[in-house]
């Protein structure tokens, strides 16, 4: 499978990962949160597909600008993970995280931070790049402190949920620190093609503990899933019956499944 290939998978995960958790319970942060991170995520890597396909310095300034909206997304549903509510100090500090975000974003654009794209894995950078690394690196190591602090605090039933969790985000925030961050510093951003992809491993990790250890509680989306599958089939199954006394029988039995699904849902 090439680069490419990956990239798209990369998306279709990212993006259905978000969608199914944000549906769940779209009143909920720890949710929504999650939702939106995982459909930035998507984006982020399908910028990075067109920037394979069509290197681009206002692609690569936005794929740039979207890094600390995604951290800062992340801080928020590892909090909700292990707690059910936030404090005061907790949403200021959210508040900040956002607001230097838009700052930074401000800052890629108007700033020489990006010189030149020659090819995907040749870019000139300015010399204020090494501020964004040292800020973006600082955001993604205070992730995982944050997350460890938060799966140690945790109880055995949220750790069991949270393992897999952390496994992900931090190998996936390692992949970015190094082939994002450090290297291009270091004069080798051919690399740099390697860090979004990386993506599937949080999102296969994520979506093994909501299938597995019934991560974000996610039961009763399952459930109603399942049942319109159900009542799909057996719908079909009455269109496509071969006599009339067949169909009767189909259409009694989708009626009484339909009505026992919404029951149950």
């Amino acid at each position: 499978m090439g680069l490419n290939s990956i990239l798209i998978l990369a998306v279709i995960l990212n993006l259905f990962v978000g969608i199914f958790v944000w549906s769940a319970q779209k009143k909920s942060w720890l949710h929504t949160s999650f939702g939106l991170m995982s459909i930035l995520i998507s984006i982020w890597v399908f910028l990075n597909y067109l920037f394979e396909l069509q290197p681009d310095t206002f692609l690569l300034k936005c794929i740039f600008a979207l890094g600390p909206f995604i951290v800062t997304l992340s801080f928020v549903w590892a909090h909700y993970i292990a707690e059910k509510s936030a404090s005061k100090s907790f949403k200021y500090n959210i508040l900040s995280l956002f607001s230097i975000a838009i700052l930074v974003a401000i800052f890629i654009f108007s700033n020489g931070m990006i010189k030149e794209v020659i090819t995907s894995t040749n870019v000139i950078f300015g010399k204020t790049y090494y501020l964004y690394s040292i800020y973006l690196g600082s955001l993604l190591i205070g992730l995982v402190i944050y997350l460890l602090l938060k799966f140690r605090k945790s109880s055995l039933e949220q750790k069991r949920k949270f393992l897999y969790v952390l496994i992900g985000i931090f190998t996936f925030v390692v992949a970015i620190i190094l082939f994002s961050l450090v290297l291009p510093n270091l004069g080798y951003d051919n690399l740099s093609m390697l860090d979004s992809p990386s993506s599937i491993i949080l999102i296969s990790f994520t979506a093994y503990a909501i299938l597995s250890k019934q991560l974000f509680d996610i039961r009763v989306v399952l459930t109603q899933i399942a049942t319109g599958i159900v009542i799909l089939a057996l719908l079909i199954l009455t269109i496509l019956s071969g006599s009339f006394n067949q169909g009767i029988i189909n259409g009694i039995i989708l009626i009484l499944v339909s009505y026992g699904g919404y029951l149950l849902n």
